[in-house]
């Protein structure tokens, strides 16, 4: 198996996509088709390999039992959002980040998970707790150690967070070693058929590895790709996924290491869909400075780099709608983001910005008979 594929993060995402009826593989192709009808063909080849490993599990497994919905219903942030990556499948599975081991094969997940030191289960479900945003602020998060562990129900319970959330944390940890048990029973059969059909999609994979090591690793796919920089690539764990083409997440632990699953055709449909579209590509990174506070944001990060909580603070708005302004120049490139004590700054990247201005100069210029 590939260096950072695990079957158990696309065998998680298979259920958690079915407990919550969230966009499948299928819906992205049909939107796809629908909005690029001139691109079939190649958006066929591009995302055929999710398509088909989606139909085989879809096939296999049908029936949805009790306690899934527990194990993969998506909780809520503090910012309303539900991310894929939030719910006890991925809390006690797929964040691997820190923690010193990391394993394709679920029998040897599930033999390190029961064998988890106390201590990193308290970091485990804390990290999971700054993720869904209850702290106020990062120096609200209770610094664990070896001798100091076990008094987490005691924290979950002081939290001001949704009540449902809580309840099955509590559950959660009180039962860890059971729970790790019912969903490595769960998981079992999606994780062989994926096993069995790696033909189907290994050349996708193939060719993500040989990406990431051309760019020097994960440091390198962030930052060329992402324009996300991380401070320290020793304990940082890369998760390439099949079954979510169309999109890229990181997770961050107390400790601030981390986890970044991408799909793994995330870059190429991205390409595809703009490929000899400069106009279509202007016109959408125009629309991302559209909004007077995203430009001003920009303007004040220019001179220095800047964390969330201080711009919130610089230009009197909440913290989420800081978030959501980030995530928007994040995507148009014009921003780059990093880790540092237990804050995320954000600073301008200049030389994408540099790179937009020389696009926009040299469309403008060039023959409208070509565009």
């Amino acid at each position: 198996m590939y260096k950072y594929y695990s079957p158990i993060d696309d065998a998680i995402i298979f259920f958690t996509t079915k407990v919550n009826k969230t966009m499948t593989v299928a819906d992205l192709s049909r939107t796809l088709h629908k909005n690029h009808p001139s691109l079939e063909k190649k958006l066929e080849r591009v995302i055929k390999p999710a398509l088909e490993l989606e139909k085989k599990l879809a096939s296999s497994i049908k029936s949805i039992e009790s306690d899934y919905d527990f194990l993969f219903r998506l909780d809520q942030n503090a910012d309303g959002a539900a991310d894929h990556l939030y719910n006890p499948a991925w809390l006690m599975f797929s964040f691997c980040s820190g923690r010193g081991e990391f394993s394709s094969d679920l029998s040897t997940a599930i033999k390190n998970l029961h064998s988890l030191p106390q201590h990193q289960r308290d970091v485990l479900f804390l990290s999971y707790l700054r993720d869904l945003k209850v702290f106020d602020d990062v120096s609200m998060i209770p610094r664990v150690s070896a001798e100091e562990c076990g008094q987490l129900i005691e924290t979950i319970r002081g939290l001001n967070m949704d009540s449902h959330v809580r309840t099955r944390l509590i559950e959660l940890y009180v039962n860890f070693d059971e729970y790790v048990s019912r969903l490595g029973e769960i998981l079992k059969p999606a994780v062989e058929i994926i096993e069995n059909n790696e033909a189907i999609y290994g050349e996708a994979l193939r060719k993500n590895e040989e990406t990431v090591d051309t760019l020097g690793g994960l440091r390198g796919v962030l930052k060329q790709k992402y324009n996300f920089i991380m401070k320290n690539d020793i304990a940082d764990r890369l998760h390439l996924c099949v079954l979510i083409p169309n999109n890229a997440s990181m997770r961050d632990d107390i400790n601030d290491n981390i986890d970044a699953f991408f799909g793994v055709n995330v870059l190429e449909l991205g390409d595809l869909v703009f490929s000899g579209r400069e106009n279509q590509k202007l016109s959408t990174m125009f629309k991302m400075l559209s909004d007077e506070t995203r430009l001003e944001i920009l303007h004040c990060i220019c001179k220095k780099p800047m964390y969330g909580l201080e711009l919130a603070e610089q230009f009197s708005i909440s913290a989420p709608t800081i978030s959501y302004h980030m995530r928007k120049l994040g995507m148009g490139g014009f921003t780059e983001s990093y880790f540092d004590s237990g804050r995320t700054y954000y600073r301008a990247n200049v030389d994408n910005i540099k790179r937009f201005i020389r696009s926009f100069e040299e469309f403008l210029s060039s023959e409208p008979d070509k565009q």
